[in-house]
């Protein structure tokens, strides 16, 4: 069992301070992130990795984000993520998986569509989404937070799905999630999610600004970096302003 191929959805974009992003950058200066969830064709099924920002917010803005939709720059219907899965060449319907690497509005947009498949989530994650302190709940939004049919509490760094690596890499929240996997011609693929923002953080010049444990989330950053080295891997930073510059967005598919 294994990943056949993946690709990266481009699911519109959101803002943020580049001292949030980077925490030595400037607090006046807007960074502008990409938001791209990952698509896996894998022996088992289609896997989501995340499912970018919520489709409603389009018409509804105030009742889907809340506070939050000032941070939503680009999202039109191009960039929901059924219409990304069809440029893909896969219909909703076949999503067997969604692994949510934490449940911040811009990643469990699109929860909702899929409500026959099994979903994946840390147990610390989701405990936290749903009493969160006050200082980091703006974005765990109740629009997002309906619980799926199917819930896979997992407790820590786990393989799932024959080879898929799924590393517990806390510190942009406490129940962070991070992925790993293989593809037979592209070679091994690190996803950090949003446990690094930009390739800048990845590289230790400069940590995320957005963490709520700062310890953990550079030693998740090594973490990674090691992973990365010891299988000869490529690191994704999605949220990177850049990323589109060095990826090929769908229907283009990594093998």
């Amino acid at each position: 069992m294994g990943v056949k191929r993946a690709c990266f959805l481009n699911c519109g974009t959101v803002s943020a301070p580049h001292s949030g992003i980077e925490i030595f950058g400037d607090s006046h200066q807007t960074m502008i992130l990409p938001v791209a969830p990952a698509l896996l064709d894998t022996d088992d099924g289609y896997v989501l990795y995340d499912t970018g920002l919520h489709p409603d917010g389009i018409e509804d803005p105030d009742r889907i984000w809340g506070d939050m939709k000032s941070a939503v720059v680009d999202f039109g219907p191009e960039n929901t993520i059924t219409n990304q899965l069809k440029l893909a060449g896969v219909d909703p319907s076949e999503i067997k998986y969604v692994i949510n690497s934490h449940l911040h509005f811009d990643h469990t947009g699109g929860n909702h569509l899929f409500p026959h498949a099994t979903f994946m989530v840390q147990k610390t994650e989701l405990r936290f989404a749903l009493h969160p302190s006050d200082y980091f709940s703006a974005c765990y939004l109740d629009t997002h937070m309906k619980e799926p049919e199917k819930y896979i509490l997992l407790d820590g760094s786990t393989t799932v799905l024959g080879d898929i690596l799924l590393l517990f890499t806390p510190g942009h929240t406490p129940g962070h999630q991070s992925m790993v996997f293989s593809l037979p011609k592209s070679g091994t693929f690190v996803l950090p999610a949003d446990s690094a923002h930009s390739y800048a953080n990845m590289e230790g010049n400069s940590p995320s600004g957005f963490g709520t444990y700062s310890m953990e989330e550079a030693m998740s950053v090594r973490q990674m970096n090691a992973i990365a080295e010891y299988l000869h891997g490529k690191v994704w930073v999605q949220h990177d302003p850049d990323f589109w510059k060095d990826c090929k967005p769908a229907p283009y598919w990594y093998e």
